[in-house]
């Protein structure tokens, strides 16, 4: 099997692991199947992709990752664009279990011997049509909070894509619409919701307490140019504010 060690630096952390069983894993059925992936929590339900695709799930190539290879017990911190260039080199008879995790532990690819590849929390684009959002809270786009932090929720009741537009539309319970336009690295388990990256966002509401007609409709547009967010504030067609802002670190939109 090919070598990982020159891909990403070794880890001797397995409090780390630790923390990953006691999130995804069953430990008493770990005991009869033996591997991490085949005794997930029943809470859980993991989607099958082809192992091609781990590439195409829209997570930058230098975002942190840690991969742990379960057969010999090695944990590696590395980037996701070496984990994607070591998946691909491997060849078919080359047996691997091996998982694919950030430090939030929100989403995380398992790499199998049985030419599976299980992806839990992670979609790509094509899988966003059918996608039911759990997560419920409130709304921050690139760190910019609606409203105060923490201070309202937001229920998401529908979700679609639109493959020509490469746009993703989250409907939400009080008439509010969330575009995502260039959505990559979507997120979604039942306690978390977010988009790692974008090109733009608009995100509309009605003013809340008054009825959800023309005149009380808000609107706000986010642009990302260049490592910053230029965000601009609209009632119907009357410029209310604008304001510019670094959106380093930030996920795109995340539901907190």
């Amino acid at each position: 099997m090919l070598d990982f060690t020159a891909c990403g630096r070794i880890l001797n952390a397995p409090w780390l692991i630790e923390r990953f069983r006691d999130r995804y894993v069953d430990r008493t059925r770990l005991k009869q199947v033996g591997l991490m992936w085949n005794a997930y929590l029943p809470q859980y339900q993991p989607r099958c992709i082809p192992t091609e695709e781990i590439a195409e799930l829209g997570l930058p190539r230098d975002k942190k990752v840690f991969f742990y290879s379960e057969r010999d017990r090695m944990l590696y911190a590395a980037s996701f664009g070496a984990v994607a260039d070591y998946v691909e080199q491997l060849e078919l008879w080359e047996e691997i279990d091996a998982y694919l995790f950030d430090k939030t532990m929100d989403w995380v690819v398992a790499i199998t011997h049985e030419d599976l590849t299980l992806c839990l929390g992670l979609c790509n684009q094509e899988a966003v049509d059918s996608l039911t959002i759990q997560k419920c809270g409130s709304l921050c786009f690139w760190g910019d909070w609606f409203g105060r932090p923490m201070d309202n929720i937001h229920t998401p009741v529908s979700a679609s894509f639109d493959e020509a537009e490469e746009l993703l539309v989250i409907q939400f319970d009080e008439g509010e619409t969330c575009e995502i336009f260039g959505a990559k690295g979507i997120v979604n388990v039942w306690n978390d919701f977010h988009v790692e990256k974008a090109e733009r966002i608009g995100w509309s509401w009605y003013y809340y307490g008054r009825g959800r007609t023309p005149e009380n409709l808000f609107r706000r547009e986010y642009i990302f140019e260049d490592g910053t967010v230029v965000c601009t504030e609209y009632h119907r067609e009357r410029l209310i504010s604008r304001k510019r802002f670094s959106s380093q670190g930030k996920k795109a939109v995340a539901i907190c």
